[in-house]
């Protein structure tokens, strides 16, 4: 890296390093299904969905090891609690984490600089916004470059199938990763970068979409099964958005089919409103 760049001149050359974990939405998106049903349902196999499904999916998510999955399950249950019918029960929840706050808060203090298993979450979401990482530095430097990048285009972008501009680099990795230029990490600002402020409105719509159909469909529908539905494709698109901000979630096949999928149920389902309340739409279980 050239010390005589600036604002990352004080960032020491970080080392490579051969653990290269990607992000994987499976399981946020797997603990949104579960909730969901469990919520909608108010049945016992959705209780013993949830309760068997869970502890299996956070287990994978701690070996996976990636701040953006905490991120992402913490996310997709206030989500879910925000999109729920005012109720007795949401009243109890309500009650329950206000008065859990205390201890919620005291976990999240002792853990954030904690090496304890125990404390994982709290230790990964508290290196989001303050790490001092090498991947994390590495991550500025790209947000940095990418921001330059769209300062030389701002009004119509670069368009896609062009570099982004490097400024400043951390270490060269072309030799590796020939095509890295095309491909950040945060596909937010690549698309900013792409599109410019004309463009990027536009880029960024299908994400907004996802986001109107399921909530409209999830408040017109009568169905608990049809709720479900709406609301894991409400996850779905939070999650989506969340990985697009900090792993390239754009160019990831994972989150494109999971996107792709949402948006169809939630579109569908929207249009489907005035579907007879008493039964699920064609294709969707009694």
């Amino acid at each position: 890296m050239d010390s005589s760049r600036e604002p990352f001149a004080c960032l020491a050359p970080a080392t490579k390093t051969s653990r290269y974990l990607l992000y994987n939405p499976i399981p946020p998106e797997s603990i949104a299904k579960a909730l969901a049903f469990a919520w909608e349902e108010r049945s016992r196999a959705g209780i013993r969905l949830l309760a068997g499904l869970t502890p299996f999916l956070v287990v994978a998510v701690y070996m996976n090891n990636r701040r953006l999955a905490f991120v992402a399950m913490a996310t997709t249950v206030l989500v879910a609690y925000l999109m729920m019918q005012p109720s007795k029960l949401k009243r109890r929840i309500t009650l329950l984490g206000l008065g859990a706050l205390p201890l919620l808060g005291a976990y999240f203090i002792i853990g954030a600089n904690s090496t304890n298993p125990f404390f994982a979450p709290a230790h990964a979401l508290s290196t989001v916004s303050n790490s001092t990482d090498a991947s994390s530095a590495t991550r500025d430097i790209e947000n940095y470059n990418l921001s330059i990048t769209l300062k030389h285009a701002l009004l119509m972008g670069t368009g896609f199938g062009h570099e982004y501009e490097e400024v400043v680099r951390a270490w060269d990795i072309s030799s590796t990763h020939p095509l890295y230029l095309f491909i950040p990490h945060n596909s937010v600002l690549w698309l900013v970068s792409v599109g410019g402020l004309v463009a990027f409105p536009l880029l960024w719509a299908p994400y907004f979409g996802i986001a109107y159909f399921a909530a409209r469909a999830h408040r017109l529908a009568q169905h608990p099964r049809v709720r479900a539905a709406t609301l894991v494709s409400l996850c779905i698109g939070v999650i989506v958005m969340l990985q697009a901000w900090g792993d390239m979630g754009v160019n990831s096949y994972t989150p494109g089919v999971l996107y792709a999928v949402g948006f169809a149920v939630a579109a569908r389902l929207e249009a489907l409103k005035r579907v007879v309340p008493s039964s699920p739409p064609p294709g969707l279980p009694g």
